[in-house]
């Protein structure tokens, strides 16, 4: 039975969110408390963000991430992927191999009609020998056509698992960059004090930084994508 990781992650991520909502009463509101800050300072990640109900959502979409970015396999750069484009061109050039050896079998049947007694045991044996290897190299087309059907399949599959992991990436870092403004805005308050700031705005520093780190995971993965594209033009 196939059990999903979100499932597998879920009391983790449940208690990522308890530990950093404990403050404001296990709800969802808004950090309002340099406590917030403080618990949130120096944590990685999603658990990192000090605003629960954000945390939350960045948690669950962190799940997603994982089994669409790193459980299944989407990159076609790992050397397992058959090639389309060399197939397609085996199966092709297998093709007009057969029909070459069609012709020269439609000669010796002709000439078969109208040969002489001594001449037809030859004739008959290169008939056969041709018939076997059009039935062989109809196989060997058939098998290069699967294959050329059966990578295009998987890189599809691949490329529709590359661009969802880039989208779940895209909303990761969207829920960082929400973090950021939240702290920038309450950073702004009048009532905060110096050493208030101080701490958010180390905050926002390591937020940034990991933004910047996602931004270029995201970046690989666009690039991922139009190798996978490319893979399925047969370039």
């Amino acid at each position: 039975m196939c059990i999903s990781t979100r499932s597998l992650f879920r009391p983790f991520l449940t208690a990522g969110v308890v530990l950093i909502s404990s403050v404001a009463g296990g709800g969802f509101a808004p950090a309002q408390s340099l406590d917030d800050f403080k618990r949130a300072d120096g944590v990685k990640g999603c658990p990192g963000i000090p605003y629960p109900e954000l945390a939350r959502r960045c948690m669950d979409t962190m799940v997603d991430v994982h089994e669409s970015c790193k459980v299944v396999k989407w990159s076609c750069r790992d050397g397992s992927l058959q090639s389309i484009r060399t197939n397609t061109q085996i199966a092709q050039d297998i093709a007009r191999d057969i029909e070459t050896k069609e012709n020269a079998l439609t000669t010796e049947e002709t000439n078969l009609e109208s040969a002489k007694e001594a001449d037809k045991p030859a004739i008959v044996n290169r008939i056969s020998d041709l018939k076997k290897a059009i039935g062989e190299q109809q196989e060997k087309k058939k098998a290069a056509e699967e294959r050329a059907v059966g990578a295009r399949k998987e890189t599809e599959l691949r490329l529709a698992f590359g661009t969802k992991c880039l989208e779940l990436r895209g909303k990761v870092n969207g829920y960082f960059k929400e973090g950021i403004d939240r702290a920038k805005s309450d950073a702004g308050k009048s009532d905060v004090s110096p050493e208030s700031k101080r701490i958010i705005q180390n905050n926002m520093s390591r937020w940034e930084a990991e933004s910047g780190e996602h931004k270029q995971v995201m970046n690989d993965v666009t690039d991922g994508i139009k190798y996978c594209q490319d893979w399925l033009q047969g370039r």
